[in-house]
């Protein structure tokens, strides 16, 4: 009975065929890079200060008191807890290079 179920494949009952999808190139990497989104924020607070970096509230808290490399808060309307994203990045990497440094040598 196997042998059967091989040669003949079971039918399907009547309905909508099966769409035959045509097989897709891969995408191609372009040398160019994207431009920046001009609707994407430039500042965030704590939370998102954390997320940047991967670290919690907590520990954002703690780096605005003991390091002074932090980038400092600034206000926006009635919230003073915002920073440029740009700076927390160039933070993280300047962070990453004095590290990468010390450890090479």
């Amino acid at each position: 009975m196997d042998e059967q179920a091989e040669l003949n494949p079971p039918r399907r009952g009547p309905g909508r065929p099966r769409k035959v999808r045509p097989a897709e190139a891969a995408p191609v990497a372009s040398p160019v890079v994207a431009p920046v989104d001009p609707l994407a924020p430039l500042v965030t607070d704590r939370r998102g200060a954390g997320k940047i970096l991967g670290v919690s509230v907590s520990t954002i808290k703690r780096l605005e008191k003991s390091d002074p490399d932090f980038p400092r808060a600034f206000a926006v309307g009635a919230h003073r807890d915002k920073r440029l994203i740009e700076d927390i990045r160039g933070y993280a990497l300047k962070k990453a290079r004095v590290a990468a440094e010390s450890g090479a040598a």
